[in-house]
């Protein structure tokens, strides 16, 4: 059986709320003792879609990665936050605009992905994604957290956990799987790159056209698990779809 915390904060929590509803949310799954040791290189993956603010719902709030990697800190493993936006989006904008040169500020390491080095990786379990290039940095973690924020999608009706990771992947692969096959596709990477932990940023989500141009939502909610397909499922419950209709959460 699978654990998932939803854990509920106040109407428009701050800094310290959003720590204390972070870290509750973790500690409710186990805490990371069991996943992350001394001295792990630990990648912590926000949703950084394209340059915009968290008041707008379609990027995750740097206090939630601020908590996630504070705590990687306290278990002396090195945190670093990763990202490579859409395709043909810079992702440096996209990391300014959200606010994430304050983590930088604080001695958090946050790199823009598209300007490391790539590796392609095998994906023999894949069905329309046999082979896929993401980046060495991604293949080298011991541990990796998916943060995504909690909105809808106008191709997959939700984006959570599971999809978030597709940023971990190189632009010609984002590419590939629009052209192969997007639901299946998005379960073929986690057969090679899967998350150890989801921490799901339902502060304001996102609703209507999404992952960019929906409507902002205030939830006040974070929900955590260390299953990534039964963590999205719970979120897409809440967000008020039949996970069934979600066809790559089905998949996967």
């Amino acid at each position: 059986m699978s654990l998932v915390s939803i854990v509920r904060g106040g109407w428009n929590p701050q800094e310290n709320d959003i720590d204390l509803m972070v870290r509750r949310a973790i500690r409710q799954v186990g805490g990371l003792d069991d996943i992350v040791s001394p001295s792990d290189l630990v990648l912590i993956k926000p949703n950084l879609v394209v340059p915009a603010s968290p008041k707008e719902g379609s990027v995750t709030n740097p206090f939630v990665i601020k908590s996630i990697a504070e705590i990687v800190k306290e278990l002396r493993a090195r945190p670093v936050v990763a990202e490579s936006s859409a395709v043909g989006i810079d992702t440096e904008k996209a990391i300014v605009s959200a606010g994430y040169d304050q983590l930088r500020n604080k001695g958090i390491d946050v790199i823009d992905l598209k300007k490391t080095k790539s590796t392609k990786v095998v994906l023999p379990k894949g069905r329309v994604i046999k082979e896929a290039v993401t980046y060495e940095i991604v293949t080298q973690a011991d541990v990796i957290i998916s943060v995504p924020v909690m909105k809808t999608h106008d191709q997959t009706v939700v984006t959570l956990g599971l999809k978030n990771m597709k940023g971990l992947f190189h632009d010609t692969t984002k590419r590939k799987l629009h052209m192969e096959g997007l639901f299946d596709g998005i379960a073929d990477e986690c057969t090679a790159i899967k998350p150890d932990l989801v921490v799901i940023d339902g502060i304001i989500g996102q609703e209507g056209l999404g992952p960019m141009y929906g409507v902002p939502i205030e939830m006040d909610l974070i929900i955590a698990g260390k299953d990534v397909v039964a963590t999205d499922v719970v979120a897409a419950q809440v967000m008020g779809f039949e996970p069934e209709r979600v066809r790559y959460l089905a998949k996967a």
